[in-house]
């Protein structure tokens, strides 16, 4: 795996910060979604909902209802435009952004002024490597479409899990380089496909190939599991959720899933083993899907 500094996203455009934050975002985002060959109505509806922060203010919902992160202490590494740092900031949480690009760290910074939460939130910039926090200082951690950016996503969630507060959780969302479709370039693409065949590739279909080079290092499922399991102190959320089912399958809402659960139960076959044969499951239907979940919070050892 690489060892060099990750490099933060740059548009390299004529950057004036006294221009009104929405203009900067265009001014910063037009050029990199152009590069990856996005169609002029999708950049533009792309934009339009980074500007309003549409999804953001969908997962900051979301998030809050599963996990009341009210008055919680929040961290967002690679929190980009801020977009989800300020609406987790709008829903009453501390928040703190890691970003590593001066323009998304400066357009981050106008946004908390813009909506009255310099007294709740702030960006730094620095690299998710090498978080500059105490051990368990957190009580939620994102890290979303961040990871396949990174030189080394093993440190970042590495870093991530140690400013974690115990039972803590730490969402993790990434990019599946094992399956067949590109979310950046928006393209079919083929499983770990080499990148000197995936440059010739882009050319054939008319793309850019610097974000290719340059901010993209092969993420997957596999990988991601494997570091996690690595640390040790971490729990799959998921994954307990079902355990817990496995206990108490009154408490699962399918009735065939119910019937399943049952039937294992009355050929007397294990809770263990049925538990792992749902692992087995999962991992084979996560193992080539374009996106990369994690939920899971750190064990209070």
């Amino acid at each position: 795996m690489k060892e060099s500094i990750t490099k933060g996203f740059e548009s390299k455009v004529d950057f004036n910060m006294a221009m009104n934050v929405d203009d900067l975002i265009r001014l910063s985002r037009e050029p990199i979604l152009k590069g990856l060959g996005w169609s002029r109505n999708k950049i533009e509806e792309r934009i339009c909902e980074e500007i309003k922060m549409t999804r953001e203010a969908n997962i900051a919902k979301d998030l809050h209802s599963r996990y009341n992160l009210d008055g919680k202490l929040t961290l967002d590494v690679g929190s980009g435009l801020g977009g989800l740092l300020v609406q987790l900031g709008l829903i009453g949480c501390k928040g703190v952004g890691i970003e590593l690009s001066r323009e998304y760290s400066i357009i981050t910074q106008k946004r908390i002024l813009r909506y009255g939460l310099k007294e709740k939130c702030q960006c730094i910039r620095t690299q998710g490597e090498n978080l500059p926090f105490s051990d368990n200082t957190f009580d939620f951690v994102s890290c979303l479409s961040v990871l396949e950016h990174t030189n080394n996503p093993y440190s970042v969630i590495k870093e991530i899990v140690r400013v974690a507060k115990p039972n803590g959780v730490i969402l993790i969302r990434a990019e599946n380089y094992f399956s067949f479709w590109d979310a950046h370039y928006r393209i079919a693409w083929f499983p770990l496909m080499p990148k000197k065949i995936a440059r010739f590739y882009l050319k054939l279909r008319g793309k850019d190939t610097y974000f290719l080079e340059n901010h993209i290092n092969y993420t997957t499922f596999f990988s991601l599991q494997r570091y996690i399991n690595n640390l040790g102190n971490v729990r799959d959320l998921n994954i307990n959720n079902i355990e817990q089912k496995l206990q108490n399958p009154e408490s699962i809402q399918s009735p065939l899933k119910r019937f399943v659960v049952n039937s294992f139960k009355f050929f007397g076959l294990n809770r263990t083993f049925l538990l792992q044969l749902v692992r087995g499951i999962l991992f084979l239907k996560n193992i080539m899907r374009p996106g990369i979940a994690f939920d899971l919070t750190k064990a209070n050892n």
